[in-house]
This record gives structure tokens, sequence and C-alpha cells, in this order.
């Protein structure tokens, strides 16, 4: 018998989540997008706190996601070129005096 694997466990609690709450096509394509491609293979036993905040850490540096087709590559937005747009919200950009 094998390990069981993230992927496994992620497979029992979709499993799960379909009986039990509503949103699960959000959650599944959620999982299917960021989790399984990057977590799927590895043995649950030995999915670590470290592994898994190098997974986290990687993923927030990643530009948006913009939708695509089932089966197609994933698409990123394409980071902002103004400085306006790089400003974090509620900070007014800076003006000529």
């Amino acid at each position: 018998m094998s390990a069981f694997t993230v992927g496994e466990a992620l497979d029992a609690y979709l499993a799960w989540f379909r009986r039990h709450r509503k949103s699960e096509v959000a959650t599944s394509s959620a999982i299917e997008a960021h989790i399984r491609p990057a977590l799927g293979a590895i043995e649950a036993g030995k999915l670590t706190a470290a592994t898994i905040r190098r997974w986290h850490e990687t993923l927030a540096e990643q530009p948006a996601r913009i939708r695509s087709r089932r089966g197609d590559p994933p698409r990123y937005r394409e980071a902002p070129t103004s400085p306006e747009a790089t400003e974090p919200p509620g900070k007014a950009a800076p003006t000529a005096s």
C-alpha cells in the first residue's frame, strides 16, 4: 500500500465538502489551481509547516490569475506600470506643487 498523499487528502476533503457545503465549485477551483499542483504528490505525513510556508509565500508573490478555460495553461494579470497603481490603497498619489 502506498503512502497517503496530500492529493488524496484533498480528494477526501472535496468529497466531504460536496455533501456539507454550498461553495464546492469555488473551493474545488482553488484547490486545483493552487494546492494540488504544488503539494498534491507529497506524502501527507511528510508535509511540514516549512513546506506550507514556502508554498504560501511563493503563491503570494505571483501576479493575480485571470480565469482561463479548463485545461488551458494559467494566465496572469500584468503588473501595474504606473506609480499610482503601485501605491497601497488609501494612500494618495504624490502631486506636483
